[in-house]
């Protein structure tokens, strides 16, 4: 997937949420991660 270059704000707030829920955490990490493979995917098919 594209997740590699993550910013590392975001990866500050995920690090800082930790503490918080994982379960939850992991979901978002998911999604965000979907949603960047797709903008990604949409990108370069218009290229």
């Amino acid at each position: 997937t594209s997740c590699v270059a993550i910013p590392i704000k975001e990866t500050t707030k995920v690090f800082a949420e930790l503490k918080y829920t994982k379960k939850h955490l992991v979901i978002k990490y998911l999604a965000f991660c979907s949603l960047v493979d797709i903008q990604y995917y949409i990108y370069y098919n218009k290229l």
